[in-house]
């Protein structure tokens, strides 16, 4: 896990740089895009001490589930910026997000949370990005296109070697 928060810290990075964000709260927001799956699973795992569980098959569900709602708590809960948690909770549906109007984050910059997040995952899966059609893709509703996806790619990919070099 702590392996995916930095590339899609890099990735989210990278994207940002592109579209004008500040690069250090992309980076961060991309570090805990995800943490609400460690604190449910340290909480299933407390949890799970006292008393049986469901199966672990159904208990990775509900860690899927709800992992960017316990994501933005656990953000609140340690009272660290508004956009963090905002990241953390609309990276996988940011048409769903209700911002203000003074937010320093934009629906654009949680579409682009998304559009790194379905790279991440396409590149996992082994498919070739760069290549593929993007209308109707978490990319294209980012406003990313085909001349700023490589950027990200390499992003992605000199994050890779970082992790498995150290």
């Amino acid at each position: 896990e702590h392996g995916r928060a930095y590339l899609f810290g890099r990735a989210f990075s990278a994207a940002c740089r592109q579209c004008g964000y500040d690069t250090a709260l992309c980076f961060l927001a991309g570090l805990l895009a995800d943490i609400g799956r460690l604190a449910l699973v340290a909480l299933l795992a407390d949890l799970g001490r006292d008393r049986s569980l469901p199966p672990r098959h159904e208990l990775l569900i509900l860690v899927d589930d709800f992992h960017a709602q316990a994501g933005e708590a656990t953000i609140r809960r340690w009272e660290l910026a508004d956009e963090l948690a905002m990241v953390a909770r609309w990276h996988h549906t940011p048409g769903e997000a209700e911002l203000c109007d003074d937010a320093l984050l934009s629906k654009k910059m949680l579409h682009v949370a998304c559009a790194c997040d379905w790279l991440l995952e396409s590149a996992a899966e082994g498919y070739a990005v760069l290549s593929m059609p993007l209308i109707g893709t978490p990319a294209a509703a980012a406003g990313l296109g085909h001349e700023q996806l490589p950027l990200i790619v390499e992003a992605i990919e000199t994050a890779r070697i970082d992790v498995d070099t150290l």
